[in-house]
């Protein structure tokens, strides 16, 4: 997994890729290569750009998925949901990163987290949660990702592993897109978010010759040829740009363009953005000034800056 990546440099587990390191920069999703670099160097071929989120929707409702806020309108006329899991801090980040705002830390070889770099506590910051506020308060608006569960959906954001019951519940009318940009104060931004990608690493080698075996079996593994077959074995989807097989893959590998590669980060983080998701959904701040939602902010960053103490818990 993309995460472990700098675990495993640091560790000096991994050989860099040198031999046709350009041609598989050249053949691969941008955030993979990216997910696969560290420092400016190739360290892994990436296999796969999966685990992220896009939108699903019904195309008879949505008539505009490029605008949130129209999303949002069409759902309220029709009387039908807007799915997404905004006390996630997976699927949060989609609003945050989207206004320009960073949450990152740094780890050591032994998993420690020896530090951060968060700017929620931010102009871009009040922005991202203005909009999260105003989202939780539509009446199409509904806390979920996992389309299997959705009742009287009409757009969803999910992802690839919940392609198939998407096009069950949407029928002739199954559509996907990348997600939309959302506008405040006049100002529209693009919905951005983590993406992941797994990774194939190459382990150092003393003989010359083991190793440029070892990576021509790598790249082979990696290739759009033996990608799409993965696929359509058990499902991964690829990161190859040749082997883009589908609606949601497509629509995914698009979206994948606007995220960041999921790092590591600590536990405890999760259940912080799940209390801030929880709070916006419960109407706690919906009436707050801009000066009462920066301290909820300042007191988010803190927090997360408090958690790269070198306690050691990832996820």
């Amino acid at each position: 997994a993309d995460d472990q990546l700098n675990e495993l440099v640091a560790a000096g587990a991994l050989q860099e890729v040198t031999l046709n390191a350009d041609d598989v920069k050249s053949r691969n999703l941008e955030g993979s290569v990216e997910a696969a670099s560290l420092d400016g160097k190739l360290y892994a071929y990436p296999m796969t750009a999966d685990n992220g989120y896009f939108l699903y929707y019904d195309s008879s409702v949505v008539t505009d998925p490029t605008s949130l806020e129209a999303i949002v309108a069409d759902c309220e006329e029709a009387g039908k949901g807007f799915y997404m899991e905004i006390n996630s801090g997976w699927y949060q980040t989609a609003f945050f990163f989207a206004t320009g705002c960073e949450l990152t830390y740094e780890a050591d070889s032994a998993g420690n987290f020896t530090s951060s770099n968060v700017t929620y506590a931010s102009e871009e910051g009040l922005t991202a949660l203005k909009a999260l506020i105003n989202l939780a308060s539509s009446s199409a608006f509904y806390n979920g990702s996992s389309v299997s569960n959705a009742t009287n959906a009409a757009a969803i954001v999910d992802g690839t592993w919940d392609s198939g019951a998407a096009k069950e519940l949407f029928g002739d009318n199954y559509a996907c897109a990348k997600l939309p940009s959302f506008e405040v104060d006049g100002q529209e931004y693009q919905m951005s978010g983590f993406g992941g990608f797994k990774l194939l690493g190459v382990k150092p080698q003393t003989d010359t010759n083991k190793a440029i075996v070892c990576m021509e079996l790598a790249k082979y593994l990696s290739s759009a040829e033996v990608q799409l077959a993965r696929y359509q074995e058990v499902g991964w989807g690829p990161s190859n740009l040749e082997a883009q097989a589908d609606e949601a893959l497509t629509a995914l590998a698009e979206q994948l363009t606007y995220t960041i590669p999921q790092g590591q980060y600590p536990n405890e983080y999760w259940d912080l953005a799940t209390s801030l998701g929880d709070d916006i959904i419960a109407g706690t701040y919906d009436n707050s000034s801009d000066e009462e939602l920066m301290s909820v902010l300042e007191n988010f960053q803190t927090t997360c800056e408090s958690y790269a103490t070198g306690a050691g818990a990832t996820e």
